[in-house]
């Protein structure tokens, strides 16, 4: 089996014992941002916040480029898989499954665990534990820091799950989608 498809399932199965572990306890999935009412507008705010932080991604991507000749863009790209299913299910883990996981994780639980010592404690505490579970590179993983803070406050703003997963998705999603661009910039 592939460490990918692994990697998939064990997150699937991950993500829906701790919905059943939830539901069961809670009998709903608002403890942890979760409502049916606010699907919609989490995915609004999430679509808004990616849109500003693509901006702003942008313009100090291309700002340090113009600056000081680093590609910031390379050090973000990821491996890309030989075969078409591979690609499709490094999609599926990375950008679907993944974030969902991990937003369920590090926002609905961890966070809210640690937001009864204030938003600063929460968001630190809670970005810090992602950004160790990220780091596997030797570089400083100034994007799981940023990712981190950023997926925090939205949470923290909108009181919505939907609108951290939806910015993570999408970011994610545009990450993947940088490491099949030829991009010389």
């Amino acid at each position: 089996m592939s460490p990918l498809l692994l990697t998939g399932i064990v997150r699937l199965c991950e993500a829906l014992v701790i919905l059943y572990y939830i539901f069961k306890k809670f009998m709903n999935f608002q403890v942890v941002g979760c409502d049916i009412n606010q699907i919609v507008p989490g995915l609004y705010y999430g679509g808004i916040g990616s849109l500003a932080f693509g901006i702003i991604a942008f313009f100090i991507i291309f700002g340090v480029k113009y600056l000081y000749q680093v590609n910031l863009i390379r050090m973000i790209q990821m491996p890309i898989p030989e075969t078409m299913s591979e690609r499709w299910l490094h999609f599926a883990v990375g950008c679907i499954i993944g974030p969902f996981t991990e937003e369920l994780v590090f926002r609905g639980i961890v966070y809210g665990y640690f937001r009864k010592w204030g938003v600063t404690a929460a968001c630190l505490l809670s970005t810090f534990i992602f950004v160790v579970l990220h780091s596997h590179v030797s570089m400083i993983p100034v994007t799981q820091i940023v990712g981190g803070l950023v997926f925090a406050l939205s949470y923290e703003y909108t009181k919505m799950l939907a609108t951290p997963l939806t910015i993570h998705i999408l970011g994610n999603s545009c990450m993947l989608l940088l490491s099949y661009l030829p991009i010389i910039i």
